[in-house]
């Protein structure tokens, strides 16, 4: 299992979320960008970068908070990420 993460505008989000299928997307946003968060073994969209997911506790959730670690991984070029949601 991976965890996704895309950044980008606001419009470009909302483009991405009504042209996926049925996949589960965490949308967040600011005032400046939007970030997309996918838990899959693929994405659904493309120029996201990959995570690794070790372990976890729980589901991904449009509410709440959730905590990621993320582990850095000398001479691998793909980072870890442990989350842990209540």
């Amino acid at each position: 299992m991976k965890l996704f993460k895309w950044i980008g505008t606001e419009e470009e989000a909302q483009r991405i979320i009504e042209n996926a299928s049925n996949d589960k997307i965490i949308f967040l946003k600011n005032d400046d960008e939007a970030l997309l968060l996918q838990e899959a073994d693929e994405s659904s969209f493309e120029n996201v970068e990959a995570y690794e997911v070790l372990d976890r506790t729980g589901e991904l959730s449009t509410e709440g908070f959730a905590v990621l670690n993320n582990i850095s991984c000398h001479g691998r070029r793909k980072g870890i990420i442990r989350t842990a949601i209540p």
